[in-house]
Parts: C-alpha cells; sequence; structure tokens
C-alpha cells in the first residue's frame, strides 16, 4: 500500500478513510454575507476516489451528509464552519475584494479554512491505528451574480495535509469547485468537485446538492 500519512502496517480500509476525510465542496457563492446577516445549509455529497492496496487498485465510493453555517462580520468579511457526517469538520473566513452580493457582476473573494480530525481503524489482525489530520484549505472564490436569485462560482483551492500518528507525513491537494446557487431567500445549490493528490498522484471526484436558507 503507497504510504501516505498513515504507515505501512495500516489497512486497506484505514487509507480509504484517510483520502476521503476531506470534503472539497464550497457550497456558497463568492460573495459574502451582509454585516450581521446568517445563513446555514444542508447537502449531499458523493466522492469517488481511488486507492492503492499492495498490487491493486481500488475505487471508493463515499457519501456524506453536509451542514454549514455562515455569519457576517462587515459587508466583506465573513466567518463559516461546517461538519460533513461522517469523518469531519472545518472552519475558517473568507474576505470579498471585486463585487457586491447587492448588485450584478462579477465578484472574488479570498478564504482560509482549517480542518482537523481524528480517524481509528483496525487491520485484519485487530490491531488499532489512529491518526489525527489537519486540513489547511486556501480557497480562492469567483462568481458571477446575474441578480438576487442567480449566481455561478467557481472556486480553486489547495490544501496542505499534515497526519500525526505512527508516522507524520505531508500531502498537498489541488483542484477547484464548479457550482450554481439558484434562488434568493432559499437557495438550491448545484456543484461539482475536482481534487488532485499531488502526494499520491491520484484524482478525486465529488458532487453535491444543497440547500442554503
Amino acid at each position: 500500500m503507497t504510504r501516505t500519512i498513515i504507515s505501512l502496517a495500516a489497512s486497506s480500509l484505514f487509507a480509504g478513510l484517510f483520502a476521503g476525510c476531506a470534503n472539497y465542496a464550497t457550497f456558497q457563492e463568492a460573495d459574502t454575507l451582509p454585516q450581521g446577516g446568517t445563513r446555514k445549509g444542508v447537502a449531499a455529497t458523493y466522492t469517488n476516489y481511488s486507492i492503492e492496496s499492495g498490487d491493486t487498485t481500488e475505487t471508493v465510493s463515499v457519501p456524506a451528509l453536509d451542514l454549514w453555517y455562515r455569519y457576517g462580520i462587515t459587508d466583506r468579511l465573513e466567518a463559516h464552519t461546517s461538519a460533513w457526517l461522517p469523518l469531519g469538520a472545518s472552519a475558517g473566513a473568507k474576505y470579498q475584494v471585486l463585487g457586491s452580493r447587492a448588485e450584478s457582476g462579477l465578484a472574488v473573494s479570498l478564504g482560509l479554512d482549517l480542518g482537523v480530525l481524528q480517524i481509528t481503524s483496525k487491520d485484519d489482525q485487530d490491531m488499532e491505528t489512529k491518526a489525527t489530520i489537519v486540513d489547511t484549505y486556501v480557497p480562492v472564490y469567483v462568481g458571477y451574480r446575474m441578480g438576487p436569485s442567480f449566481a455561478s462560482y467557481l472556486s480553486p483551492k489547495y490544501i496542505l495535509r499534515l497526519g500525526f500518528g505512527e508516522s507524520t507525513a505531508v500531502e498537498h491537494l489541488a483542484g477547484g469547485t464548479l457550482g450554481l446557487a439558484i434562488g434568493d431567500g432559499t437557495s438550491l445549490l448545484l456543484e461539482g468537485s475536482l481534487m488532485y493528490d499531488i502526494t499520491l498522484g491520484s484524482p478525486a471526484l465529488q458532487g453535491g446538492v444543497g440547500l442554503a436558507f
């Protein structure tokens, strides 16, 4: 099995959990919320990726339930947090440098998020393996608003992954999310993500549909 953040003794099941612990979804337009504004939502995602186990390559599919909350600190700065079941949670912020939620046109925001979680697994000999995963997300939010009830967005992102357990290592991931936000008071969010694990040389695909209100 390819050596990543976990040790060579870990099982292929644990490797699959590790590879799928990050959630690549965005579920928000490029625009920040107005000061004091709030937004929460729920979504379903489906992630598909491959892992190496010995001389074979296994395809893994992970469905997840996503929950999130956003809060406008100022008209251009917001804080947000999200959790996905199973496996993880993150928190971060974004700052809008171009455009406005109240106007049609191009919007650009810069973000930073941090995710921390622990994973425990047992191999065929019932030996337990634990790891703590720390993901630093660096997204850029680029969008175009057609009006109050329709916006498209593209979010390129880089993820620095640190793992601590029986061994310690670093991984680098890069990719992006393309999505649509339809509706004003309640929004339907449709998106797809493509991420590439630069360290492992492995891609991951994720699709999602959600509601924000």
